[in-house]
């Protein structure tokens, strides 16, 4: 059987995007490696992307937006990476007396 070269390649990407896809990727079965070379093999097959690409509406936006936080905030808590209740309460009641300032800035703070 005749040996495959391999080329190596060296890509940049948005490192959460590469974290969430890689856990989805695992859950699949499928590396990383394997799932960029299915994408290249579609290429050849299709002679294009083998997806559509375009913007997504607002509110699918919103939901991937909204998953992405979600993902994002289990692998903190995964890390250790926590704060007491107490203090996350503490700050959004700082960013709510700071916004309610910045829109009412007659207003003293008590």
């Amino acid at each position: 059987m005749k040996r495959i070269e391999k080329k190596k390649i060296s890509v940049s990407v948005d490192a959460r995007i590469l974290d969430l896809a890689s856990d989805i990727l695992y859950d699949l079965g499928c590396s990383l490696n394997e799932a960029i070379n299915i994408f290249l093999y579609q290429i050849l097959y299709t002679q294009s992307i083998p997806f559509s690409i375009k913007l997504p509406s607002e509110s699918e936006w919103a939901k991937f937006d909204l998953c992405l936080k979600i993902s994002e905030g289990l692998q903190d808590i995964e890390k250790g990476r926590v704060i007491p209740g107490e203090q996350v309460m503490e700050r959004l009641k700082q960013k709510l007396d700071d916004a309610l300032l910045k829109n009412h800035p007659s207003e003293t703070k008590e």
